[in-house]
Parts: C-alpha cells; structure tokens; sequence
C-alpha cells in the first residue's frame, strides 16, 4: 500500500512501521509511538499474565492459556476480550466462542482466567497491563497484516512481553533476549525482564 500511495488525498503518508522498505518519497517511514505512562502498580506476588485484543480465532488466546499450563501449575490469567462492533456484533461472531474455548482450555485447578468483553477506555487499558507481571500477545504467525499497537501499550508499562513470531510483530521480534514464545519459555521471558 505504501508503495502505490499518492498525493491526491495528501502531501505525504507517514507510514509508522519501522520495517517498512522505503520505495515510494510520498511514503515516509516513521517510528511507533509509546504512550507516556508511569507504573505505580507493585509487580503481583502470584504470576499475573495478562493479554488483550478482539475474540478472533487467530489472536492466540487459548494458545497463551496452554502454554501458561504448560509451565506454571498456579497462575493468573486475565483477558480483555471486548466486542467489535463492525466484524462481531455482541461477541456472537467470534468472542463469545472464543472465550468458551479459553475457559474449557484450563485443566489444572491452580489457574485461574477471568475474561472481560468490556471496552475500556486506554486509561484504563494501560492501568490493566500494568498490573501484569507479564503481558502476552500469542497471534497466529500466518496473521500478518499491519503492525499490531498492543506492542505500544504493553511496552509503555513496562512489564515483560511475550509475543510469537506473527508478522504483526516483525518489528519487535528481533529484540535480544528473545521476547518470542518460539525462542524462549515465558518464564525464560519473564526472568529476562525488559531490557
């Protein structure tokens, strides 16, 4: 897209996608922008993982589930899950199900999910990652669309982040130590912290 951009709409698109190959002057490649945000929140005593995002099938929820258990036998796991009014209309399209099949994935009595389909406003979206001890966006490594902006408010809380190798992420997925699920452990990811 941003190679056929014109400039019949506008002088100049500024593309916020840092990987973006520069092959077109009216398409200029800026950087992502990280909202401002003070921490306050203590980090919790038991593990906390957080994650957020619309209830389609391919955003990796019940893939973040199993892989919590697969690694903690006691943990917390908390989902923003709201409706999307345009693609899923009371959650009857995508959401409600794929909440059905997040809660049917928990098999061990020490985790625990609780999922909200409220939209909340960012104020309040950063202040729920914040009391993450890790936030975690597992989408399928085939979506690759644009560039995916819970990177930005789960980095302006500073907690670690986990993410998988989805194109959505391509911008971040070379980060050292490793934040993707394929190349480390998310306790592995969790101990590295955010450097």
């Amino acid at each position: 897209e941003a190679d056929q951009a014109g400039n019949a709409l506008f002088d100049c698109h500024l593309c916020p996608d840092p990987t973006l190959a520069e092959h077109n002057p009216l398409a200029v490649r800026i950087p992502r922008i990280i909202p401002h945000y003070e921490n306050r929140f203590p980090e919790p005593d038991r593990l906390r993982v957080g994650s957020f995002g619309f209830g389609i099938h391919d955003k990796g929820f019940v893939r973040l589930i199993e892989t919590v258990q697969s690694e903690y036998d006691i943990a917390d796991i908390f989902i923003l899950m709201p409706f999307n009014d345009v693609v899923d209309v009371a959650g009857r399209g995508h959401a409600l199900e794929t909440a059905r099949l997040c809660r049917e994935a928990v098999r061990k009595p020490g985790i625990k999910l609780e999922i909200s389909h409220d939209f909340v406003e960012k104020s309040e979206l950063l202040d729920f990652l914040a009391r993450n001890t890790v936030n975690a966006f597992f989408y399928d490594v085939h979506k690759d669309r644009g560039i995916s902006s819970t990177i930005e408010h789960a980095l302006a809380v500073r907690r670690p982040l986990a993410i998988t190798r989805a194109g959505m992420f391509r911008h971040v997925a070379s980060a050292q130590p490793s934040i993707c699920i394929e190349d480390n452990s998310l306790r592995a990811i969790i101990a590295n912290g955010i450097d």
